[in-house]
């Protein structure tokens, strides 16, 4: 089955070390059976475009707005971005949900306009600290995948990414990884591809992939270092 390698670079590289990081990226073959994408800021993917655009690298983007155009102050349209290069879009972060309140009802038809512009959306979900010890992670996720995906027939990637793992070094066990998962994957007849992201490593990466239900891995920090990347795309093009 096809794996995914999702880089996020969030709020991170401006202009230099960007491209700088993406021109090392671009000279790379990742193999057939992989999918690599890097979500650099909104400001250098135009200039991502051309450096991307003949290499093993799809340009993908950190968010979009749920409308094509209008008076929507600070937003960017699927077809903004569409129209820059990139071939995906990330909605649903739990840094979205939480410092701007997007609700899954937003998440929903963010994925949906996305898919209007042949972006592929990849919708993230994940519990908290504070629901995780309270043993709601199951329920959890369940509401937000079941508000957050779209109810139109449309290809998507489901990216678990639990809040608590974001950053700070602690991963879950990787039986809990495939307990979540599988349990995500039952909650559809048509399972779409399921990531795992927070404080995805080199070292890690391999170990998370074996599980059944995992098809990729959504990268943070680690994303943010060529070298590091790299073995990471090296990790999964193995397995």
């Amino acid at each position: 089955m096809e794996k995914f390698i999702v880089g996020n670079w969030k709020m991170n590289l401006g202009d230099d070390e960007g491209l700088d990081l993406l021109k090392n990226l671009s000279q790379l073959k990742v193999e057939s059976h992989t999918t690599c994408i890097v979500s650099p800021p909104f400001t250098i993917l135009k200039s991502a475009q051309k450096i991307l655009e003949n290499s093993s690298i799809f340009l993908g983007a950190q968010d979009c707005a749920a409308e094509e155009k209008g008076a929507f102050t600070g937003e960017i349209s699927p077809y903004m971005l569409k129209m820059a290069g990139c071939t995906s879009v990330i909605v649903g972060h739990s840094e979205r949900r939480k410092h701007h309140g997007e609700t899954s009802d937003i998440v929903r038809r963010k994925a949906e306009k996305a898919s209007l512009f042949g972006l592929l959306p990849i919708i993230c979900v994940g519990e908290t600290l504070a629901e995780y010890e309270a043993q709601k992670t199951l329920s959890i996720l369940k509401s937000q995948v079941e508000e957050s995906v779209p109810h139109k027939d449309v290809p998507f990637l489901l990216a678990y990414e639990p809040v608590w793992s974001i950053g700070t070094g602690k991963v879950p066990k990787i039986e809990e990884i495939e307990h979540t998962c599988a349990f995500i994957a039952n909650l559809f007849e048509s399972i779409p591809p399921i990531l795992y992201g927070g404080s995805v490593s080199p070292d890690n990466v391999k170990s998370i992939l074996k599980s059944s239900h995992v098809n990729g891995v959504l990268v943070g920090g680690a994303s943010l270092n060529f070298e590091q990347f790299k073995k990471i795309i090296n990790n999964v093009t193995q397995i």
